[in-house]
């Protein structure tokens, strides 16, 4: 999955965060006619287009997004099978995902983790989060990290939506590169690390286990990123009533 990010940010002294609210409450889907489940089943795939749910960082009254879309190598994984094709529209933001010659029964519980392949137990996946995730330049955030989710009783349109929050760091104060930087929850939040996910409960969060870990690093590599540099970190979307620690 990539990202298109031309992201206006407000200028701050010494460090400044914004938190893109990517939460799915609140959102529906429209209904849809019952489709035949013969034949090998083809998931399309498609990014939630809903102003109040979708990733943003925001400045005052002029929001801006960033657009997802996505790429050749991308893969979903549907009730636990791992999609073996992927067939891209023109606007990238649509997929159609195949299955070879698999039948898939619906429901489709559908999950979308580009660092690992996911367990499922039935209704609820497991997935990793990166406890280290590379610095990919200005406004970029790590692929790795990259969670969505989606579901559908019947229809094999499925809108996928986030489950992570994107982390805005701008260092501007200091003359001396940057060569990683940690974020940990002030309240011992899981930030990487093991975690859950059902994409049937339709709330975009990731539960915690006792796998998960309470920080995670960007690594800027040993080159460093410079004073001013946008360094983007993703984090389980959720509340961080104590604020983060950087």
């Amino acid at each position: 999955m990539g990202a298109d990010k031309r992201i206006i940010m407000m200028k701050k002294e010494y460090l400044m965060f914004l938190l893109g609210a990517c939460l799915a409450y609140g959102c529906t889907e429209d209904s849809v006619a019952v489709e035949d489940d013969n034949g090998p089943t083809v998931i399309n795939a498609v990014f939630e287009d809903c102003p109040l749910c979708r990733t943003q960082m925001t400045q005052g009254n002029s929001p801006d997004t960033y657009k997802v879309f996505w790429e050749d190598s991308d893969m979903i994984h549907v009730n636990g099978i791992a999609s073996e094709g992927i067939k891209i529209n023109e606007n990238t933001s649509r997929a159609a995902f195949s299955f070879g010659d698999r039948t898939i029964a619906p429901p489709f519980s559908c999950i979308y983790s580009a660092g690992n392949a996911p367990a499922f137990n039935g209704s609820t996946y497991t997935v990793n989060l990166p406890s280290v995730q590379n610095f990919a330049g200005d406004d970029l955030f790590d692929p790795a990290a990259a969670v969505m989710y989606g579901y559908s009783d019947r229809s094999k349109d499925i809108t996928f939506r986030h489950m992570m929050s994107y982390l805005r760091i701008t260092l501007s104060a200091t003359e001396a590169k940057t060569a990683w930087i940690k974020v940990e929850g002030r309240n011992k939040e899981g930030l990487s690390g093991l975690f859950t996910a059902s994409p049937a409960d339709g709330s975009g969060m990731l539960g915690k286990t006792e796998g998960s870990r309470t920080e995670v690093t960007l690594d800027c590599s040993d080159a460093g990123a410079p004073a001013g540099t946008r360094m983007i970190v993703a984090i389980p979307a959720g509340n961080y009533p104590s604020g983060l620690k950087i």
